[in-house]
């Protein structure tokens, strides 16, 4: 017999695309944990889906990961959120939102894992290590397609800018975060590094490193399989061979073996009668978000008359991303799109009005150029790029940074100010904002001094990204 939480929860739910590889529904981890400490004797958590499905998760399955995180991620200086996808397939993802970052495990993995909080450390360590190690702004950089992971338009002022679209700030846009991890691909050397840097941060959360041994020799033994967590990833055997190996190279990794696994402490106490009431999502995936997952995907599988069909639905649906990403593509006639400012400043202004960042800042770039029927008007430029910078949009950050470098709008030079902004968006992968800070690093300005070998690791991530202004710098500094 089962209690069921019997308690109104305000849980975060969008819909994926089956194509997106994500999930179809998600519940907010965070605030089911929340309810739990306060829910005595719980034994199972129902989820229900769009469709009215339940499905049973155990108290046990979904501490194991909560106390993982929990651990793993004070020590890596993280306060992530947790989210629990729909899915019987074993995945896990990390992900960023302005809100801050994400850590994602399906039903599948909660089912796979059962509980073993060591298996469950396994897999957090590695998605944390996908955070610290900065593979997400990475792997954006990498993205060479329209649209897919990101509206890459960068540093506007620079012309020539790639930097990153992320999700609005009014919640957790789970469409958004689909959409971008649909483009993501970590390659094999940040997938061993995620799992080196993950196996530290288990080994120093006190957890049994033999957790990592059985989630590798867990899933070979389901014969791999397709999703987020798979993509890239050395083989499973390989994997299961290399922690063995990391165990026997640290004194501290075997005694945690010999001390054992650790315990389950669930506060489950009984199974009593079912609730009537499951957990109901608390909102439903609508049409355009689910077109604008479908679009992002057809994107990522170059079928692109099904991606512009799917994102221009999506966007005269209402969806205030695939507005943005519409609009741009108007600008520059993708897509086989008409070119037009004025219908981009019309879409702009729909999602700037659903205080969307990647609006706010596109917006701000036509009152700068005095385009689509917009007058020339840099105070209007300036507030929109603050909008969107305070909401996290790394190309909006490097917008105002530059206005403060350039004492734009009335505003006097701040290099200091500058280069505050551009560290954030520098730090969320923007090339034209490594850029810009590398040569406040190579001239000393902004309170900075002058460092050489700082600027020129900056303008090599910048030139990673194909950047042409960073490899230009390299070349002057004979790099």
């Amino acid at each position: 017999m089962v209690q069921r939480i019997a308690v109104a929860l305000a849980v975060a739910l969008c819909a994926f695309s089956a194509s997106a590889r994500v999930c179809d529904v998600a519940w907010d981890g965070d605030k089911i944990v929340a309810s739990m400490a306060s829910t005595p004797a719980v034994g199972y958590v129902p989820l229900r889906d769009k469709a009215g499905a339940i499905t049973d998760v155990s108290v046990e399955q979904i501490e194991a990961f909560d106390e993982a995180k929990t651990r793993i991620a004070k020590l890596a200086s993280l306060t992530p959120g947790f989210v629990i996808c729909s899915g019987a397939e074993p995945n896990a993802f990390a992900t960023s939102t302005p809100k801050g970052d994400v850590i994602g495990v399906t039903v599948g993995m909660l089912k796979l894992v059962d509980g073993d909080r060591d298996m469950a450390a396994a897999v957090i360590g590695h998605e944390v290590a996908h955070h610290t190690k900065g593979h997400l702004a990475a792997s954006q950089q990498r993205s060479q397609l329209i649209g897919i992971a990101a509206l890459a338009l960068g540093l506007a002022l620079a012309a020539k800018g790639h930097g990153s679209h992320v999700p609005p700030a009014a919640g957790l846009d789970l469409a958004v975060i689909g959409g971008t991890l649909v483009s993501r691909k970590f390659d094999r050397d940040q997938e061993r590094e995620a799992d080196s840097v993950g196996f530290t941060y288990v080994v120093d959360g006190g957890f049994n490193p033999m957790g990592a041994v059985r989630v590798a020799e867990r899933f070979t033994q389901l014969g791999g399989g397709a999703g987020l967590f798979f993509d890239t990833h050395p083989g499973w055997p390989e994997r299961a061979e290399r922690f063995r190996t990391l165990i026997a190279e640290s004194p501290k990794a075997q005694e945690l073996v010999a001390r054992g696994d650790t315990p389950r402490t669930s506060r489950s106490q009984a199974r009593q009668a079912l609730a009537a009431a499951a957990l109901e999502p608390a909102e439903a995936t609508s049409d355009a978000q689910k077109s604008y997952v479908e679009g992002m995907a057809a994107l990522k599988a170059r079928d692109l008359p099904l991606g512009v069909r799917e994102l221009r639905a999506s966007a005269a649906a209402g969806y205030a991303p695939a507005q943005v990403l519409v609009g741009y593509w108007h600008t520059v006639g993708f897509g086989g799109l008409a070119k037009s400012d004025a219908e981009a400043v019309r879409l702009y202004r729909l999602a700037a009005a659903q205080e969307d960042a990647g609006g706010q800042n596109q917006l701000g770039i036509m009152y700068l150029g005095g385009r689509g029927g917009l007058s020339k008007d840099e105070g209007e430029a300036l507030r929109h790029f603050r909008l969107a910078a305070e909401r996290g949009l790394p190309a909006a950050q490097g917008n105002l940074g530059l206005m403060y470098e350039r004492g734009m709008a009335g505003l006097a030079k701040d290099d200091a100010e500058a280069t505050k902004w551009y560290r954030l968006a520098a730090e969320q992968g923007s090339a034209a904002a490594q850029y810009r800070l590398g040569l406040m690093h190579e001239t000393g300005r902004g309170g900075l001094e002058v460092d050489i070998e700082q600027a020129a690791t900056l303008y090599r991530r910048a030139a990673e990204s194909r950047y042409a202004p960073a490899s230009a710098a390299l070349k002057r500094l004979g790099q």
